[in-house]
């Protein structure tokens, strides 16, 4: 025990020390903010909406009032532009019944904003009902994707962070030292392990408070966060043996961090049934997890299944890495 906490202050003392660690712990920080200051014009409500020509010119005066109407000729081409990247509904008429299409994506605040005054206009007419069709997939939000983003970054810049200060260790020959002593390799990992975790659960709890305030349930973040500790030390294992400097290091963070955070971002683009593909990666099931606090998607038992996943496949993967990183470094 003595060891892994003399590892843990220097590691710290380290930290402080060094200008480029501390730009890594509080980047994400700045950036949260600037998201904070910047999403609010993004999903700022701009009431729009799209018409089949179909629909009686004296609803599309009514509707006209609320925002603006583009007009298309058929129903195909006001699905098509639906299924866009913004919020806005469209509206068809079929057999004198008027159907109101979202994407399915829409944050409820514009929902609310759309229902009562489509309501309150096509049911003046008793003969006319209005329905709403869900079409697409539920995409997640911009808001709720860079949140996860974000708190994917605390994880790997947590794994960075401890990543340097084995380079320091290997840069002046202090790990030559730690492998005549008594030190073990469990140690040495359990004591990156903490260092990567505890800035990991900083940064991440820090860049959610600011992103999103209160409004998920913390207890989960900080589940996800500590269930993600042996994936933080793989990256700085990783980042450590790739490695020599810190010149060096930046190149690692580029061939490493894409993949972390890319390939799980990629789910949102592919077929459910693909991704089988993603289910070896640790890294999918922290993003399926985030997406479950932040976009309120899947069930709590299926949250709770992507965290034990989550820490069983990170963990087989750490036992196989210091395996062969122990010869690297020359631990016991």
């Amino acid at each position: 025990m003595r060891k892994i906490i003399s590892i843990i202050k220097k590691d710290f003392a380290l930290s402080l020390r060094d200008n480029i660690v501390i730009y890594i712990i509080i980047a994400p920080l700045l950036l949260a903010l600037a998201i904070r200051m910047f999403l609010p014009s993004v999903d700022e409500i701009k009431l729009s909406f799209v018409m089949e020509e179909s629909i009686p010119s004296s609803y599309m005066e009514e509707i006209q009032k609320f925002g603006d109407v583009e007009v298309l000729p058929t129903t195909d081409a006001v699905i098509e532009r639906v299924g866009q990247s913004d919020a806005i509904p469209g509206i068809i008429l079929r057999d004198n019944v008027v159907k109101v299409i979202f994407e399915g994506n829409e944050p409820q605040s514009i929902l609310n904003s759309y229902t009562p005054i489509l309501e309150s206009i096509f049911n003046e007419n008793p003969q006319l009902n209005i329905t709403t069709r869900q079409v697409g997939e539920n995409q997640p939000i911009l808001y709720g994707v860079m949140t996860i983003i974000i708190v994917m970054t605390a994880i790997f810049l947590g794994g960075t962070v401890s990543g340097f200060n084995i380079i320091s260790e290997k840069d002046t020959n202090v790990i030559r030292s730690m492998a005549v002593s008594p030190l073990k390799m469990r140690d040495f990992v359990i004591a990156r392990g903490i260092i990567a975790t505890s800035i990991s659960v900083v940064i991440g709890l820090l860049s959610s408070l600011i992103l999103v305030g209160f409004a998920v349930d913390f207890s989960k973040v900080l589940l996800l966060l500590l269930a993600s500790s042996s994936m933080a030390v793989i990256i700085s294992l990783l980042i450590g043996r790739i490695a020599n400097n810190q010149i060096n290091s930046i190149a690692a963070i580029k061939v490493v961090m894409p993949v972390f955070i890319t390939l799980p971002l990629a789910s949102l683009f592919i077929p459910k049934v693909w991704h089988l593909v993603l289910y070896p990666l640790p890294n999918y099931w922290a993003f399926i997890g985030l997406q479950h606090i932040f976009l309120s998607e899947g069930s709590t038992s299926w949250f709770y299944i992507s965290i034990a996943m989550l820490f069983l496949i990170s963990n087989i993967y750490l036992v196989a890495i210091s395996k062969i990183m122990k010869k690297h470094f020359g631990l016991r």
